[in-house]
């Protein structure tokens, strides 16, 4: 798997479940991991949206990972909130 890029997005969301409750940022960031782990080992498992991106979707926050698969290569394109609006995400993909 490729480096996966700092996103403001998740250390924005990390201080603000935080926030919320002591230690429920370790919780997202468990997640998040075991989200890249999941990517790792099957990383076809969700299918393609838009020029060979595709996005993954987490299960208890409401967190998306955006990613393409070249060869068995998995490169993380952003992590966004899943309320981001699609003007943002186009934006995103198209830039990338």
């Amino acid at each position: 798997m490729s480096a996966v890029p700092q996103s403001d997005d998740i250390v924005e969301a990390q201080n603000w479940y935080e926030a919320q409750q002591q230690g429920l940022a370790a919780e997202f960031h468990a997640e998040f991991s075991a989200m890249l782990g999941k990517l790792a080992e099957t990383p076809l498992i969700y299918p393609v949206l838009y020029r060979e991106v595709r996005r993954a979707v987490w299960h208890r926050f409401p967190y998306l990972v955006w990613y393409r698969v070249q060869n068995s290569n998995v490169t993380v394109i952003a992590c966004t909130h899943g309320w981001v609006g699609p003007g943002r995400i186009s934006a995103l993909l198209r830039g990338r």
